[in-house]
């Protein structure tokens, strides 16, 4: 950069012999070929192409070596590349061409069409053909094509070989030639390339799609296009194919791209907007007294809010019903829409999964609205949640419903997590229903557990306060157990204070307690413990019968 450039050779020489002494085992290292490029850049720069050829071939051997399960590598075309313009420096004008093609392959391989190394490497080849004196005003056919697309002469086309041509071609200014068929209406090619595999979910540079240009043109573009395309694309301003073709008043277009809901009008946007309103009002009180929907009535209306992105709608839906088989029958209507309605569960999952917090909660409010999200592992969300102290998110998703009572796949709950970890997210889950006598494999509770990781915050907060306990510290806990137990006298033990002790042996998998208790005693209080945790019953139960049949403490 200094322009220095010889003593750029010293240098990396210098680190040549570096990386070939540490490399000695594996003397075929990127490290290796990376530096050799570099070298041959740096003698091309001095004008001594001879020494940049030699240097670009060291490298480029190595490449292959290193690349040869994938040959189609950035780093061996782009050595290609050098080699190419080296020979043509030298004079060697076929045997540049012949380079600089082979670059080309591999460009267009692992990059898009209007890619900037793609574009490079066909101005390289157009001067070094020149110099060879072909005619370089020979349009190709993709460039025939790609000119009667921007221009909308369906009549150019006759003689261009489609089949033949790259799949998704753009033209020079990064316009996929899709969005250019459905501005010109030229319905016969769009079709034939639809059925060749070209994507009609690629956005031109403005970010709009060709489901955009369809809906403002005509109904049977739109019939064309819903097979392949997705139906919930936005722009960049955040409009949907729906919200555009609205706000135009192209009602007949907006009837063929909405699900056949009878209620809907498309008489005009008022009398459509005043019947999606009184649909859904009906849809959300329903959602509350009615029966419950069919699964295909309630696609519709999912879809619908999609098209409209109403969350609000769509997360009534998710309330009546698991939104996988729904999202399933979406999908399987619109096979474009899948990367789009996926993407936001998906993108979610991994957040939670790497405890990404800020990242979650702004996606939260979407497709993840559906409850009780599971990873691929079997794991409830909820739990990455609490276990990464996603307080943010844990919040917002408890608001929604989630249930805090959901093992992961190896029997630890939300509150165990908590309990490790955080006192807030402890109070979260507890205010949300987690209940406090969930059990590990090992049978241990978020009480005991806390206790052993010494989150005495915690502790305090799942043990009930009657007791009157020290929380200051493990060995404070423990003396005033102690003592506690000490002076507890069932005999003389009021209803409620019975009720303490039993709640203390449950959480603490205290067996010699509730002997203490009696079984009798304990068996008539069960009840009134299940009614301050309604959704313990069931786990209450177990504990009790399993702590009487272990041998006490």
């Amino acid at each position: 950069d200094l322009g220095d450039a010889r003593k750029a050779v010293s240098f990396l020489e210098r680190a040549l012999a570096i990386y070939e002494q540490v490399y000695q085992e594996t003397p075929n290292h990127p490290e290796i070929a990376r530096t050799w490029n570099n070298l041959g850049l740096t003698w091309y720069a001095l004008r001594d192409a001879y020494k940049a050829v030699s240097y670009y071939e060291c490298a480029l051997a190595i490449y292959e070596q290193v690349y040869q399960e994938a040959p189609n590598h950035p780093e061996i075309a782009r050595t290609l590349n050098n080699l190419g313009a080296a020979w043509h420096v030298l004079g060697e004008a076929s045997k540049a061409v012949s380079y600089c093609e082979r670059a080309l392959e591999i460009y267009k391989q692992v990059h898009r069409p209007n890619h900037p190394d793609v574009a490079k490497t066909l101005m390289g080849l157009e001067v070094i053909r020149r110099a060879l004196g072909e005619d370089t005003q020979v349009v190709s056919p993709a460039n025939q094509f790609i000119k009667a697309c921007r221009e909308g002469d369906s009549e150019s086309l006759g003689s261009i070989p489609i089949s033949s041509l790259s799949k998704d071609l753009h033209d020079n200014q990064g316009n996929p030639l899709v969005c250019w068929m459905v501005q010109h209406e030229m319905t016969a090619t769009l079709a034939q390339v639809l059925a060749l595999g070209w994507s009609p979910n690629l956005p031109n540079v403005n970010q709009v799609y060709p489901i955009h240009y369809g809906v403002l043109k005509s109904p049977s573009l739109v019939q064309l296009l819903l097979p392949y395309a997705d139906p919930f694309a936005q722009t960049a301003k955040g409009n949907t194919p729906a919200m555009v073709v609205l706000s135009k008043s192209k009602m007949e277009v907006l009837k063929v791209l909405l699900p056949a809901i009878p209620n809907l009008s498309f008489k005009n946007s008022t009398t459509f907007k005043t019947s999606y309103a009184t649909f859904k009002q009906r849809f959300m009180e329903a959602s509350v007294h009615g029966d419950a929907p069919s699964l295909e009535h309630l696609v519709q209306v999912f879809t619908l809010a999609c098209h409209f992105k109403d969350w609000e709608l769509a997360q009534a839906v998710a309330a009546r019903h698991n939104l996988r088989p729904i999202l399933s029958q979406v999908t399987e209507q619109y096979p474009g829409a899948a990367k789009s309605l996926l993407a936001c569960v998906d993108s979610f999952t991994e957040a939670c999964r790497e405890g990404k917090d800020a990242l979650a909660v702004e996606t939260a409010g979407q497709f993840t609205f559906e409850k009780d999200l599971y990873d691929n592992e079997d794991n409830p969300l909820i739990s990455w949640m609490a276990q990464h102290e996603m307080t943010a998110t844990l919040e917002k998703v408890l608001a929604l419903g989630w249930n805090p009572n959901l093992p992961n796949a190896n029997q630890v709950y939300p509150l165990h997590y908590g309990a490790m970890k955080n006192v807030a997210v402890a109070r979260l889950l507890l205010q949300a229903g987690a209940h406090p006598f969930v059990q590990t494999a090992k049978e241990s509770t978020p009480a005991m557990v806390a206790k052993k990781k010494e989150n005495l915050q915690t502790l305090a907060l799942l043990l009930p306060t009657q007791a009157m306990l020290s929380f200051a510290n493990l060995a404070t806990f423990e003396a005033s157990y102690q003592a506690y137990k000490g002076r507890f006298t069932p005999s003389a033990a009021g209803n409620e204070e019975l009720l303490v002790a039993l709640e203390l042996a449950l959480q603490l998998g205290d067996a010699a307690l509730l002997q203490v208790i009696g079984t009798s005693r304990a068996e008539g209080l069960l009840s009134q413990l299940t009614q301050k945790y309604p959704l313990a019953a069931a786990t209450i139960q177990m504990r009790f019968r399993r702590l009487l049949a272990s041998p006490s403490s």
